[in-house]
């Protein structure tokens, strides 16, 4: 995806799971036919990325949060 492209759902496929790190957000999309080991795999990277640094390579803040959608 290029950096000026705009994220929207038909990009996505509904036989996986995707996450979008935003800094101080982070959201994981869960597509209705993605498998539950994919689903709990996404989560958890997902909550290891709230300790790892922003893309700037600074540290993240105490107040990010981890959205998941499905």
């Amino acid at each position: 995806m290029e950096r000026d492209q705009h994220l929207n759902s038909q990009m996505l496929s509904h036989d996986y799971s995707y996450i979008l790190d935003c800094d101080t957000e982070i959201f994981v999309w869960n597509g209705r036919n993605s498998p539950q080991s994919v689903r709990v795999e996404a989560s958890t990277y997902a909550e290891r990325l709230k300790s790892s640094p922003q893309s700037d390579g600074s540290p993240r803040p105490d107040f990010v949060t981890v959205l998941i959608i499905s």
